[in-house]
């Protein structure tokens, strides 16, 4: 049942998006991921048979992780993980294999339509880069040297 609904809201995603939905052939034993592009980010929705399987876990792709930033963006999400599971069920994340920070979510099957999803969709973009943008084009405060400050002994 969970799966023919992934497959049914999938669909409808395709359709609200003015594409003709393509036929998916897959295996029911195995994740069935359906990758797209919206409002310029990449997206996966991915369906498991085998974990939380009336659910959808939908995962936004933010691009890589200055590494000139690593420590101080990984704090930054950290922070914000606990804001946004609270508020909205969301959580950040990063793939270790291409350094790529990840938005995720898990939605209900049952209680979702393809438009609702889209609308979600739509929302975690605007969280994803107002955060994006709060912590890494707003340059980070460096700690003041002493040699900073004008000695009035000096002058």
């Amino acid at each position: 049942m969970s799966r023919s609904k992934f497959v049914e809201i999938s669909e409808g995603i395709f359709r609200e998006l003015g594409f003709a939905p393509p036929s998916m052939l897959h295996e029911d034993s195995l994740p069935l991921v359906m990758e797209l592009e919206f409002e310029g980010k990449s997206f996966e929705l991915v369906h498991s048979p085998n974990e939380l399987q009336d659910k959808i876990l939908i995962v936004c792709k933010l691009g890589e992780m200055p590494a000139a930033e690593r420590v101080h963006g990984m704090q930054e999400m950290m922070k914000e993980n606990l804001l946004q599971m609270r508020v909205c069920g969301e959580w950040f994340g990063i793939n270790a294999a291409n350094n790529e920070i990840h938005s995720m979510c898990h939605k209900s099957l049952d209680e979702l339509s393809a438009l609702e999803i889209l609308q979600h969709m739509k929302a975690m973009v605007e969280r994803s880069v107002e955060l994006r943008k709060r912590i890494f084009d707003i340059p980070v405060m460096a700690t003041p040297k002493i040699s900073d400050y004008p000695n009035p002994l000096l002058a």
